[in-house]
């Protein structure tokens, strides 16, 4: 197992913390949309779509590159998990820019009320609704970045000397 964990390239490694990221938005979303107050219930299909395909496709590449495959076949699973590790933050970004639009009314709104109306709005379960949103921004954002600095690093397992 130790020898195992010695072989995979830096590549896999910041994969698989982008994959384990993206799980924990995705997680994250899903407790901010059933926590009671602005936002109980308001679904982002797209962030959902988006958070399962760049799951999916994280899961593929890290299988992927522990196989080496030769020739022509070779080639195509190298470039398909290359453009897949491109695919994944612009997929993340897109999920992200949809699930801040979806509520950028909705927090203006209750960060920005007007005095004589702030403390029925701003209800405990409201600024934590919010909060949770906020948070599965950040967390969105954070895995989109890693995403794309683990394009930056070939995955695979280190050569033999």
């Amino acid at each position: 197992m130790l020898d195992f964990i010695k072989k995979q390239k830096i590549g896999n490694w910041i994969t698989l913390g982008t994959l384990i990221l993206a799980v924990v938005s995705a997680i994250v979303y899903g407790v901010h949309i059933s926590k009671v107050g602005t936002f109980y219930g308001l679904t982002v299909p797209t962030l959902v779509i988006t958070s399962i395909i760049s799951i999916v496709l994280l899961v593929a590449v890290l299988v992927l590159s522990q196989f080496e495959f030769g020739g022509i076949v070779g080639k195509i699973v190298s470039i398909a998990c290359d453009v897949m590790r491109v695919v994944v933050p612009a997929l993340l970004f897109l999920g992200l820019i949809n699930f801040i639009a979806s509520r950028a009314d909705g927090l203006g709104f209750l960060y920005g009320a007007a005095d004589n109306i702030r403390d029925s709005i701003q209800t405990p379960e409201n600024l934590a609704s919010a909060e949770s949103g906020i948070a599965g921004f950040v967390l969105y954002a954070i895995s989109a970045v890693i995403g794309i600095v683990a394009a930056f690093f070939s995955v695979g397992k280190k050569e033999e000397a």
